[in-house]
Order: C-alpha cells, then structure tokens, then sequence
C-alpha cells in the first residue's frame, strides 16, 4: 500500500514536472527564439536599407535598388510577426518609421537633385542615425529574449535534473517501504504467530483433561483475545460438567441402599 502511495505521489510530481518543463519548452520555442530572431532580422533588413542607400547614391543604382528593396522586405516581415507576438512595440515602431521617412527623404534628393552632394551627404549622415537609434531599441529587445532564452534553458537543465533526483528518490523511497514492510511483516508474524502457539498448547492441555491451565492475556488483537475468552469460557464449562459429574458419583450409592 506505501508502495502505491509513493508511486501515486511520484507520478503526480512528474506530471507537475513534465508541464512546467513544456511551459518552458514553448516559452523558448515560440516566444523568445523567434523574437530574437525577428528583432535580429529588423536589424539585419535597416542594415540592407542603408547599403542599398549609399549605393544608389554612389551611382550603382541596381544594386541598391536590389538591397533596398530586401532591406524593406525584412524590416516589413519582422515587424508584423513582432506584433503577431504582443511584442512591446511603443518605442521600435517611431524609430522604424523615422528610418524609413528619411531613407525615402535622400532617395528623392539624389533623384531630384543629384547635384547637391551636401544634402545627400547630410541625408546618409541622418539615415545612418535613424538606423543607430533602430539598433538601440532592437539590440534592447534582442538582449531581453537572449535572457529570456537563457533562464529557460537553465530552467529545462534544472527540470531534467529534478526528473534524474525523483527517480533516485523514488528508488530509496521503494527500497525503504520494502525494508519496513519486511520489518513489519516480521513482527506482526511474531506477534500472532506467539499467541496461537500458546492457545495451541493451551487446547491440547484441555484436550488432555487438564482444565486447570491459565489462559492469560497474551495479544491486543481482537481475534486472539476473543479466542482466549472463548477458552476460559469453555474450560469455566469443562469445570462445571465435571463437578456435576462427580456430584452424581457421589449420590449414586446412597440412593441404591436406601432402595433395599
């Protein structure tokens, strides 16, 4: 029966144990990681906006229009699969705009204006800011899933080694009911096996005649005890039946006399 309770208690503990180290699992797989990604990946797309700016504005016109275009792209994706995942966007949106309003800003200057160098070098200038202050926020965000990722790492180490300690436990628990239930069995073997040996020497002196044994209290378990009192009973019975049986001895001759 103790068995069945630790094993009733160690499965209960290893359901408890196995939902929380999914809760972390999701966690890691469907929040941290992919917000570390995206953020990594808005970065990586305002990093190819820049490129592609500086290129168009050096002359290589197609091979920026190429990089602006995935640069675009990324941010666009990452952004809204940011905000699939409640991300905390109040101050990562300002920024993300303010990079794209000034890229388009020195994009239109070099188209209207290619001439005016000092406004194409102010506007790359400018750009090159917006996206610093992008990475800022982003590298915020990307450090705090990194965190996020690490703890419950961690968390899922001390999880599985909380799993390898209850089975060790559960081991030990086992072995120890074992051993009690051995010790107890041992015992409770003894104390009912003594009384019986005594009762059952104690009916084979009555079975032999002798009615004057003393049957004394020798157990607390209620079958023995009632099996003693049931003797005394039987051998109090036994006593009477042979005092009456003299008694009859006794009177037998003298009514015989007195019928001559």
């Amino acid at each position: 029966m103790s068995i069945i309770f630790i094993l009733v208690l160690v499965g209960e503990y290893s359901i408890w144990n196995i939902k929380d180290t999914n809760e972390y699992i999701q966690h890691i797989s469907f929040i941290s990681y992919p917000v570390n990604q995206y953020a990594i990946e808005l970065d990586r797309g305002a990093d190819y906006l820049w490129i592609g700016t500086f290129l168009y504005a050096s002359g290589d016109t197609s091979f920026g229009k190429q990089y602006i275009k995935n640069g675009k792209r990324m941010m666009e994706e990452s952004i809204e699969n940011l905000n699939g995942l409640n991300v905390q966007m109040s101050e990562i949106l300002p920024k993300e705009e303010s990079v794209l309003e000034t890229q388009q800003k020195v994009i239109d200057i070099i188209d209207t204006d290619p001439e005016s160098k000092n406004k194409i070098e102010f506007g790359l200038r400018l750009l090159q800011q917006r996206i610093g202050a992008l990475d800022v926020e982003l590298d915020d965000l990307a450090e705090h899933s990194q965190e996020e990722m690490t703890k419950g790492i961690d968390s899922l180490t001390f999880a599985k080694e909380r799993g390898e300690t209850t089975i060790k436990l559960t081991l030990i628990l086992i072995i120890v009911s074992l051993l009690i239930s051995s010790i107890l069995s041992v015992f409770l073997s003894r104390s009912v096996s003594k009384p019986l040996k005594e009762l059952s020497q104690t009916v084979d002196e009555i079975s032999r005649g002798n009615f004057n044994v003393d049957i004394k209290k020798t157990s607390n378990i209620k079958e023995i005890a009632t099996l003693e009192d049931s003797l005394r009973r039987i051998i109090v019975s036994m006593k009477l039946a042979v005092l009456r049986l003299q008694e009859r001895k006794e009177t037998a001759p003298v009514s015989s006399k007195n019928k001559k």
